[in-house]
């Protein structure tokens, strides 16, 4: 069982004397190809600023590295790393996309997924691809990034120069207090980033699944069905227990905090979240596995705030 750690129980945050820091830029080029009708992106970007722009203790997100280094047509050579904090405007089926290559459970099959046709015929045993979609997602598989935790913002940038600096600083090694995902944390356990519309991927409680094998708390479970919901970007099919009030107090609170409590296209979705690794029926899973990018100081519960040790350093 969880409680709440001494961050959340004393509204403190943790402060740790070692920090290393980096100046990152907002990757523009990237949320651009990320809208379906492009010739209106940069536009959509300075008029939603808030949705594209890296605020403080977000995740960010590294996205210098190509998925498929041999689909990459412009240089890579840039005088800042180039990051994220949000897929911003990408559609609900390349989400789906992305959902379907982080279940692999080894590299060959991960590496597989990189080519689009794989990937397609992959996605085809649980969802509808129409014409359509294949071609949206083919255009935006082809530089799709490899996503790797850069670290936490320690201040704002945008995504459009007309919105204001599209540089801002990124702690990339140190101790940090920040919100915690849709999983109860405790501490030691090595921490994942996942995409929120990879929620209903891993199980929230204790459950039996369908062999009679137990499923922890935060490990990934594949017998949810594996269909997203168009307009939510969520599963249709969840067996997870509904939040409690608590929790779901939580939740809104850190939503509102970070402007993202809006279930239109006002609040800021397709975002990062830390949780725990936990091994999937006593065996590592290499999608998850390669996105651990810290470790928990002291837990907390759902939508908490919790301390992280970063460790980007080394990863």
């Amino acid at each position: 069982m969880s409680y709440a750690g001494i961050a959340t129980a004393t509204g403190t945050r943790l402060d740790s004397a070692s920090k290393h820091t980096m100046a990152c830029k907002l990757d523009d080029a990237l949320h651009v190809e990320w809208h379906d009708k492009m010739s209106n992106a940069r536009t959509n970007i300075q008029n939603n600023k808030y949705q594209f722009a890296m605020q403080k203790d977000e995740l960010v997100l590294n996205v210098t590295q190509k998925l498929y280094t041999a689909s990459v047509l412009r240089s890579g050579a840039k005088a800042y790393p180039a990051v994220v904090t949000s897929t911003g405007a990408m559609p609900w089926i390349v989400k789906a996309g992305l959902q379907t290559l982080y279940g692999s459970t080894s590299g060959d099959k991960f590496l597989s997924m990189r080519d689009c046709d794989k990937l397609l015929e992959q996605m085809a045993r649980y969802t509808t691809v129409n014409p359509a979609d294949q071609k949206i997602i083919k255009r935006m598989w082809g530089t799709m990034p490899f996503f790797t935790a850069q670290g936490y913002a320690l201040g704002t940038a945008w995504a459009s120069p007309h919105s204001g600096d599209t540089v801002g600083t990124v702690l990339v090694g140190g101790m940090v207090t920040v919100r915690n995902g849709a999983f109860a944390c405790r501490s030691g356990q090595p921490v994942m980033f996942y995409f929120d519309f990879e929620e209903a991927n891993f199980c929230n409680k204790q459950i039996t699944n369908a062999n009679g094998s137990i499923v922890y708390e935060g490990e990934r479970n594949d017998d949810n069905c594996e269909r997203i919901d168009e307009k939510r970007n969520m599963k249709t099919v969840d067996d997870r227990a509904p939040l409690d009030a608590n929790a779901a107090g939580r939740k809104r609170a850190r939503e509102l905090e970070y402007d993202q409590y809006a279930l239109d296209s006002a609040g800021k979705r397709g975002i990062a979240l830390p949780k725990p690794y936990v091994l999937q029926q006593g065996s590592h899973h290499y999608g998850d596995r390669i996105r651990v990018f810290a470790k928990c100081i002291n837990g907390g519960r759902p939508h908490d705030m919790v301390d992280l040790m970063l460790m980007t350093q080394s990863l």
